[in-house]
């Protein structure tokens, strides 16, 4: 009995968190009122920070993409933060402002101390009153930053998000894949957000706050992208969605680099959720619909794992241990192992596919097999994540070792 009650607990939890959800915001974007559309005003003064640690693949196109973006109002200024590379990045830099002595800034922080460090160092050098911060290796849209800047023309307005897509031409492993489609569902989901009063967190690529809500922190932030917007919710601001404002990725995607890239993500989202649990409490009346979105989209998701967990146990039990289990159980039971079994058939195309030819993964692995194989490579990420937090939570950073010889590779392949 008790087993059958975690089961569909646990099942509706699941549900909730990955399909749910979506239909929850539908219903309070009725609720909530749209802000009317500003008249035309100049946009506010920026200053774009781009952090960069060993980044010299990239770095001369990241340049040259910068030097062609679009803002109208002349206040505007590009700090370029490394983060002491041990690579060509910062000489690279250095004879590039040669060409352009006066387009750019690059400040040397000498000792590699993470992305959010940088930043902190940006917005203290940074004159004007909104900051983007932008990854070096993606590629924005000529006007993504004026599609940003419109944001803070509404006052309420304290941080802003872009809008992430893959390349097509840049789809052509099965992770990549899904991790397009992923994107694609979230990007949905930042939509439905900020269309019911504010998005909970920012896409890393590229994002832009008010530099006075800025609060800065000596310890290592791991997800920046998460850690400020609720700095700024704290505060009674929003966090808007600039659906124009795109960004690409430069770099494609492996299964390895993927799997420390979601165990990093999930060590961020712990350690910001730690730091800021009474956004969590619903007990203030303004705060009441953030603490839904927060929940929903960040701590029941990593909780994933474990209701998967108990979701399988419990189905096993019930199959096994009643003599004649209700037709529910055996649905249940039976399709858990279609799930698995599609998830191992996509781990053991995308296995074959290494052996063949990378370009191949595309065909080996089709969305019935990749879709179910990355969802479980994120949960399995989070889990492992949760259980290194104790230990290492704090002190984790990003395998650049790992993502530079695969980014590599992958340049060989092409």
């Amino acid at each position: 009995m008790y087993s059958y009650s975690f089961l569909l607990l646990s099942l509706l939890l699941l549900i909730y968190t990955y399909i749910g959800y979506t239909p929850l915001l539908s219903l309070l974007k009725r609720f909530h009122k749209q802000p009317q559309k500003s008249v035309k005003a100049p946009l506010p003064s920026m200053t774009l920070i781009i952090p960069l640690y060993n980044e010299e693949s990239v770095v001369v196109e990241k340049v040259i993409n910068t030097l062609t973006l679009h803002y109208t109002n002349h206040q505007f200024e590009i700090l370029f933060i490394d983060d002491g590379s041990n690579d060509s990045s910062l000489a690279l830099l250095q004879q590039l402002s040669q060409h352009y002595p006066t387009a750019f800034k690059i400040i040397s922080m000498g000792k590699n101390g993470g992305k959010y460090r940088a930043i902190c160092k940006g917005v203290a050098l940074a004159q004007h009153e909104i900051v983007a911060v932008a990854d070096c290796s993606s590629i924005l849209d000529q006007f993504a930053l004026e599609e940003i800047g419109k944001c803070f023309l509404n006052p309420k307005v304290g941080a802003a998000s872009s809008h992430y897509k893959i390349p097509l031409h840049k789809m052509e492993n099965s992770i990549t894949q899904a991790e397009s489609d992923y994107f694609c569902y979230e990007n949905s989901l930042k939509k439905l957000e900020h269309e019911s009063g504010s998005l909970i967190v920012v896409q890393g690529a590229l994002y832009a706050f008010r530099k006075n809500l800025f609060i800065a922190k000596e310890k290592r932030i791991i997800n920046d992208d998460l850690y400020i917007p609720c700095q700024i919710l704290e505060q009674g601001y929003s966090v808007a969605y600039a659906e124009k404002a795109f960004v690409y990725e430069k770099n494609r995607t492996t299964e390895s680099a993927e799997f420390f890239k979601r165990v990093r993500i999930a060590t961020g989202n712990i350690q910001c959720l730690m730091d800021h649990p009474f956004l969590l409490l619903p007990t203030h009346a303004g705060r009441r619909i953030t603490a839904i979105k927060l929940t929903t989209h960040k701590l029941l998701r990593l909780c994933s794992p474990l209701l998967l967990l108990i979701a399988y146990t419990t189905s096993v039990l019930c199959f096994f241990k009643v003599e004649h289990p209700p037709l529910t159980i055996v649905v249940i039971f039976f399709l858990q192992h279609l799930f698995y079994l599609l998830a191992l058939l996509g781990l053991l195309g995308l296995l074959l596919g290494h052996f063949i030819n990378k370009r191949h993964l595309k065909l080996i692995g089709g969305k019935f097999f990749y879709r179910p194989y990355y969802f479980t490579l994120c949960n399995a990420a989070i889990f492992w994540a949760i259980l290194k937090y104790p230990f290492t939570g704090r002190m984790i950073s990003w395998n650049y070792a790992l993502l530079k010889s695969e980014h590599e590779q992958n340049l060989r392949i092409s």
